[in-house]
């Protein structure tokens, strides 16, 4: 039996656990996460569940590549401290003191966390340099999102050829123009959400360069020899799609549905009408994240890398002219160098 402490829910069998939670996720350490429906964070001990496992929340065909490759003991698993700031950081009646102090006991997160916090919205004159500042500047919700960017970043590539330089400077670089496109096309829109999708849109990749590292490496080697961009190289190589294998990250790392549905459906040109989507808002946020990885590349001068249909449909769907986009690049270019060096560790 488990007893939520803020809503007092009792859960006591498979249906109680499974109606109306989310998030479903499974530390390193302490055992298996869930989000109860008033929002708070909850952990069983580690053990057997029979009435979970993750592909009951993934689609056929994630669940089919998931079991195919077993990926179930490859994937890293995301330190339970990251859970529980996450968690902290959800909690509206939590002291700052007390989240900082918990920021403070994970050093090497915490520095990349104020990297990225200056990273986001960069355009801000006045750099952060403590903790304190960024949770005042980019708010509870951004931060304990950007704590799973910090995580990430900490995983070691065991490819040769595609680095977590590389990407990394491409998910911060589609990150920041998807803000400026987010500000451009409607006002009201969460640039802050849009930010953190494009930024975590392609973890499919992180899967790989940990899991499939040849077959990675070769999806690399195939985008340079022949100048196309990933999504061809993955069909030329037949290797597993990076949005298969991002969906799958985003069920084991319990990412929000938005985060799954950018990872899981960015290279889909579908998506600018897709019905997954709840809202309105929620499918033009789809559309600026998936334009945003092809500018991304317009950025690095890579050209080979673009999908350009993809481009011309996301760029027409929000009623962006070629001369519109040039200028968006162009505001950006003074931000490269600070977006590469963001990356490195």
């Amino acid at each position: 039996m488990k007893v939520c402490k803020t809503c007092q829910r009792v859960y006591r069998c498979e249906d109680d656990f499974l109606t109306s939670t989310s998030r479903w996720r499974l530390s390193s350490e302490k055992g298996l996460y869930f989000t109860c429906s008033c929002f708070s964070t909850l952990v069983l001990p580690h053990g057997t569940y029979e009435w979970y496992h993750p592909t009951k929340f993934m689609r056929p065909q994630a669940r089919d590549v998931f079991n195919r490759l077993a990926l179930a003991e490859g994937i890293p698993r995301i330190p339970a401290a990251v859970y529980e700031l996450q968690a902290l950081l959800s909690d509206p009646n939590a002291d700052p003191t007390k989240i900082v102090e918990a920021l403070k006991r994970e050093p090497v997160i915490a520095a990349d966390l104020l990297k990225l916090a200056n990273l986001f919205r960069t355009t801000r004159a006045e750099p952060i340099i403590s903790l304190e500042h960024a949770l005042m500047f980019v708010g509870r919700r951004v931060l304990s999102e950007l704590t799973m960017a910090a995580a990430l970043k900490q995983f070691k590539f065991r490819t040769r050829l595609y680095t977590e330089q590389k990407y990394w400077s491409e998910a911060f670089a589609a990150a920041f123009i998807a803000e400026r496109l987010a500000t451009l096309a409607r006002p009201n829109l969460p640039a802050d959400q849009v930010y953190l999708g494009a930024c975590l849109a392609n973890i499919g990749k992180v899967v790989g360069a940990v899991c499939l590292p040849e077959t990675i490496d070769g999806v690399w080697r195939v985008c340079e020899d022949k100048a196309t961009h990933w999504e061809r190289a993955e069909t030329l190589t037949g290797a597993p799609q990076h949005i298969i294998l991002g969906e799958i990250a985003a069920v084991l790392w319990g990412l929000p549905d938005f985060f799954r549905h950018t990872a899981s459906s960015h290279h889909l040109a579908s998506t600018v009408t897709d019905q997954q989507f709840a809202t309105a808002d929620e499918r033009v946020s789809q559309t600026i994240v998936s334009l945003a990885n092809q500018l991304g590349h317009w950025l690095f001068s890579q050209p080979h890398r673009i999908d350009n249909e993809l481009m011309r449909v996301a760029a027409t769907s929000l009623g962006y002219s070629d001369g519109a986009l040039e200028k968006v690049i162009a505001d950006c270019q003074p931000f490269r160098a600070k977006i590469e060096a963001m990356a490195s560790h």
